[in-house]
């Protein structure tokens, strides 16, 4: 009886450590901030400084974790400032999305948050799978 209950709390620690995400903002190909998050946490703050980055080149968000690593999604990622912008993910590396050509740099320095969230929808639109919209933080620069 002990070793089935301690089984059952040995898979349920399993489980809640695979429902991590990492996001890690790249910036001039350098990791330049870093959160880890988990199922439906809110309230994460990915911070850069303005003073180091103002003159980027490039911005990447990377998403490492369970998510990432599944096949039936297709992954996108959304930026919701004062407008949504939808990234697809990169077709070398999966879990790289690439900001350089959006407008997310003008709206960074000028102060607004912006809200990054991962969207899964199924590869192939006849699955019976639910689609999921995963929160992984707020960027903003100060």
């Amino acid at each position: 009886m002990k070793k089935i209950i301690l089984s059952l709390i040995l898979i349920a620690i399993t489980m809640k450590i695979t429902a991590q995400d990492t996001t890690i903002v790249c910036v001039d190909n350098k990791k330049a901030v870093q959160s880890v998050n988990q199922d439906k946490q809110e309230g994460i703050t990915l911070l850069l400084k303005k003073s180091i980055y103002k003159d980027y080149k490039t911005l990447k968000i990377q998403v490492k974790g369970a998510h990432i690593k599944n096949t039936i999604y297709k992954k996108d990622l959304e930026i919701t400032g004062d407008s949504t912008v939808i990234v697809s993910e990169t077709k070398e590396k999966p879990g790289n999305f690439d900001l350089t050509k959006t407008n997310c740099k003008s709206l960074l320095m000028s102060g607004k948050k912006l809200k990054l969230t991962l969207l899964l929808n199924p590869s192939n639109p006849q699955m019976m799978i639910p689609s999921r919209m995963i929160y992984l933080g707020d960027l903003v620069m100060k």
